[in-house]
């Protein structure tokens, strides 16, 4: 049984030696796979690698429950939503870092590439796809050519699939990533439009580039000015864990009001794409080329000059972190730990497991940082009110767009000092120069830092007469301190208000007010 949206070979369903393995292996989407024995009983549970089709599962009354929609398991196995503090806990501290564990007690979520055996006493979980499969010298593909080639086809098809024959709503912001959805959509048979959304701020003004993108595309645009978040508003959907920041609130409105005059039936996005595409964030591309073909060699000596003018930094200090990272100078299975907001007397918990982590720590130093920031993606694309309007499609995170970037080495991404530098010569003849060429990038920081500012006298009770504060999780004093102060853009202390917003919001949606 396939609940969802599947694609690829689908002759192998008929198979009678049909197992995970085999299902990953020649198709993908957004489903939930049911395998039954010949006795009529389930035998396995497979979540689609990469699918954003939710799946929860929780035990009641002796037998296993299987949802995709975390309020009704909640209503299953009690009158009254416990909340797991532990998952709090974490979730403050491991930021990004989303594992089978929910926010709610007894309620787990099955990751996508699990698969749960249904023949065994208790069901044991184990995994049918993970990116460790994909960074084998084996099937790497080498060549720059080559890899923008097979990259350009397979998003092609990604976006055919998902989009379907139906009416679609990209949320195009100008950048590469949106651009090159758009420039897919162009080859669909559905009906793609497109909308840009503006905060008012120069910073968040991406208007001229999304219309060169929509030009080039074919696709119309439509421009729409987004006001700002009610940060402490009313309680929004109850999700397994904070979902949509607060501060996207507004704009996640405007794109339910588009979605629903247009009556779309999906909205596409082009999330995930600086992750999947491997945009550097420190020398992790030149370890790898080091690591693999010598510090003599061309390659390595390529990719650090191309880092160091990607960083605008000098080539010596990118080949000694290089050289750090090459030698195993950090810890590599970690996940970065904060104490952010905190208080004192709560113990820093250890990361809670996830079995990408383990994975990662025999990987080269980038294409590590590749996949965790690959992970980090995941955590933000579920809790988005607009679905109930219409679901979003990912095409950048699925199965196949991901499983190619992958298989291409670090050093390749960075090519001649830009970031993505495979995925721009792969759409470079179908977008504008204007995009294709673009280093900037929109910020809200602006915007969000404003709206607490703004919102910061609402904020005070929010916080510290909230749940997390009634539980004794957070340094109250810390917490005033930042909401009074101007907020600055490079002051930390502001961006770490965020996920306290929201896991209070979150938090409330549950118990109610405090």
């Amino acid at each position: 049984m396939i609940i969802g949206q599947i694609f690829g070979d689908l002759a192998v369903l008929q198979r009678a030696d049909l197992h995970p393995d085999l299902l990953v292996a020649h198709c993908w989407g957004n489903y939930l796979a049911l395998h039954m024995s010949k006795s009529g009983r389930p035998s396995w549970l497979l979540r689609a690698p990469l699918g954003h089709l939710p799946v929860y599962t929780a035990a009641v009354a002796g037998k296993l429950w299987i949802s995709s929609h975390v309020p009704e398991l909640a209503a299953a196995r009690a009158a009254r939503p416990q909340i797991d503090w532990s998952f709090v806990a974490n979730h403050l501290a491991f930021l990004h870092l989303k594992t089978a564990q929910t926010g709610l007690v007894g309620i787990e979520e099955l990751l996508g590439g699990q698969c749960l055996d249904l023949s065994v006493e208790p069901a044991r979980r184990t995994m049918a796809w993970s990116p460790g499969m994909f960074v084998r010298t084996d099937i790497e593909i080498a060549d720059f050519a080559d890899a923008s080639r097979r990259l350009a086809d397979i998003i092609d098809e990604a976006v055919r699939c998902l989009a379907g024959d139906g009416a679609v709503l990209l949320e195009l912001s100008g950048g590469l990533d949106s651009s090159i959805i758009a420039a897919a959509l162009a080859r669909c048979e559905g009906q793609g439009q497109a909308v840009s959304l503006s905060t008012g701020s120069a910073e968040s003004d991406e208007r001229i580039y999304a219309q060169a993108a929509a030009d080039a595309a074919g696709i119309a645009l439509t421009l729409r000015e987004v006001g700002k978040s009610n940060l402490v508003g009313p309680a929004r959907s109850r999700e397994a864990r904070p979902g949509l920041p607060a501060i996207l609130g507004a704009a996640d409105a405007v794109l339910s009001e588009e979605g629903t005059a247009q009556a779309i039936t999906a909205f596409v996005s082009g999330a995930g794409g600086d992750c999947v595409f491997a945009t550097p964030n420190a020398a992790g591309a030149a370890a790898d080329a080091a690591n693999r073909s010598g510090w003599a060699a061309r390659t390595t000596w390529r990719t650090i000059e191309a880092l160091a003018r990607y960083h605008n930094a000098s080539v010596w200090s990118v080949a000694g972190r290089a050289w750090q990272l090459a030698r195993g100078a950090s810890d590599p299975g970690s996940w970065p730990r904060a104490r952010g907001y905190l208080a004192d007397t709560v113990p820093l918990p250890d990361a809670p497991p996830h079995p990408w982590l383990a994975e990662t720590c025999s990987m080269l130093p980038g294409k590590r940082d590749h996949v965790h920031a690959i992970l980090a993606s995941l955590a933000h694309v579920d809790g988005y009110p607009r679905h109930t309007i219409a679901p979003t499609r990912f095409p950048l995170l699925s199965q196949p767009v991901v499983e190619t970037a992958l298989r291409i080495p670090s050093w390749l991404w960075v090519e001649g000092g830009q970031d993505r530098a495979v995925a721009r010569a792969a759409f470079a003849n179908r977008l504008p120069d204007l995009i294709r060429d673009r280093r900037s990038k929109g910020a809200l920081d602006g915007y969000a830092l404003a709206a607490i500012e703004q919102q910061a006298e609402a904020l005070m009770p929010f916080l510290l007469d909230g749940h997390l504060a009634h539980q004794g999780l957070l340094d109250l004093a810390r917490v005033e301190s930042a909401l009074r102060e101007k907020a600055r853009r490079a002051d930390p202390r502001a961006h770490l208000l965020v996920p306290l917003i929201d896991t209070e919001g979150w938090l409330r949606a549950w118990l109610g007010d405090p």
